[in-house]
């Protein structure tokens, strides 16, 4: 009961030491981790698996668990040298290519910056009206 709920009143140590009277609570707790640790990740599990079948004599079973326990740690080291190699390169749009010049020097358009959109004309002219500075017999 001191350990139900969301928040539990009391913790695992003290309910180990005080209440149920364990001798070495720290000894339980973490016994209790490794039990956890051995079931977290695939790699610890197929770890353990191999240990107690070489330790009771099974080497035919051992070398399974020994060689499922390799291939995942090649594709685990594998997936790293990956994720290193894609931060290393930074990853172009699909389609597009890496620009061949200085991104400082080169025009929008070749950075795929789209073309600026068209000022509106602001007010209304009437009709027939000359144009300021214009030169008188243009078009």
């Amino acid at each position: 009961m001191a350990r139900e709920g969301q928040s539990p009143l009391l913790p695992d140590l003290f309910i180990r030491d005080k209440i149920l009277g364990l001798q070495d609570g720290d000894l339980v707790d973490d016994a209790i981790k490794e039990q956890q640790a051995e079931r977290t990740l695939p790699e610890a599990t197929l770890y353990t698996l191999l240990s107690a079948s070489e330790n009771r004599g099974r080497d035919d079973l051992a070398q399974f668990y020994y060689g499922e326990l390799l291939h995942i740690l090649r594709q685990k080291e594998m997936e790293r040298q990956q994720a290193q190699q894609a931060m290393q390169q930074p990853q172009a749009p699909e389609g597009a290519t890496p620009p061949t010049a200085d991104p400082r020097v080169m025009p929008n358009a070749m950075m795929g910056v789209p073309p600026p959109t068209p000022t509106p004309p602001q007010g209304t002219v009437a009709p027939e009206t000359p144009r300021p500075n214009a030169q008188e017999g243009e078009i």
